[in-house]
């Protein structure tokens, strides 16, 4: 049974001749943005950035899943030029085809609203890829280096080194835990914060990964 908040994703257009055989529904909520900028301001929040849920495009045909990204970036601006003090946009480019993949970034960073690129944990582009991909629960999370001056003996005084951080939450789309994972002078996102995440989503779920693929990224 379907509520009245609650949208079949058959009814988007598009998708007639194309029946899903999952229940698959949108609250209202999340893409009626009148709703959403309503409740916004019940909850005190200025500003969202928009980006797309899972599975994003990366279950798409190269073609089809570049025309389904070039039509979320349109619209996430469109948003952003209608109400540009309350959203901005990550965008979205179909990974599984690198070269269409260049060619829409090179074209949603000029447009307006857009703020970066929205990659997936368990997309082979992703940069924790290595780490998640394989998990049975979806993740989602991004991982980031940062550089820190820290003195060491032998090194000049403004030696640099590398802090990794993780943060992300999971089940992708019902999510039940947040993990911000930060080690200091641990190398790179991928290589360090990233799988000492994955160990705390192991032991919260009771769900062990299979060997995981290590890979410096960032």
């Amino acid at each position: 049974m379907i509520s009245r908040n609650e949208i079949p994703i058959t009814q988007f257009r598009g998708f007639e001749d194309k029946p899903v055989k999952a229940n698959i529904v949108f609250r209202r909520d999340q893409i009626d943005i009148e709703m959403r900028l309503k409740k916004m301001d019940e909850t005190r929040v200025d500003v969202q950035v928009l980006s797309l849920t899972t599975p994003m495009v990366y279950w798409a045909p190269p073609e089809f899943g570049l025309e389904l990204s070039q039509v979320f970036n349109d619209a996430c601006s469109a948003i952003h030029l209608k109400h540009p003090d309350r959203f901005l946009a990550m965008a979205m480019a179909p990974m599984q085809a690198p070269e269409l993949a260049v060619r829409e970034i090179e074209r949603a960073s000029r447009l307006p609203g857009i703020r970066g690129l929205y990659l997936a944990t368990h997309s082979v582009s992703g940069t924790s890829s290595g780490v998640f991909a394989s998990y049975s629960v979806p993740i989602s999370g991004k991982t980031g280096t940062a550089e820190k001056v820290v003195p060491l003996p032998g090194y000049p005084s403004d030696h640099l080194e590398d802090q990794s951080w993780w943060c992300g939450w999971g089940p992708s789309d019902a999510a039940r835990l947040v993990v911000c994972a930060l080690i200091e002078n641990g190398g790179h996102g991928s290589s360090a914060a990233a799988p000492a995440a994955l160990r705390v989503f192991e032991r919260y779920f009771g769900v062990k990964a299979p060997p995981t693929v290590v890979v410096d990224t960032d």
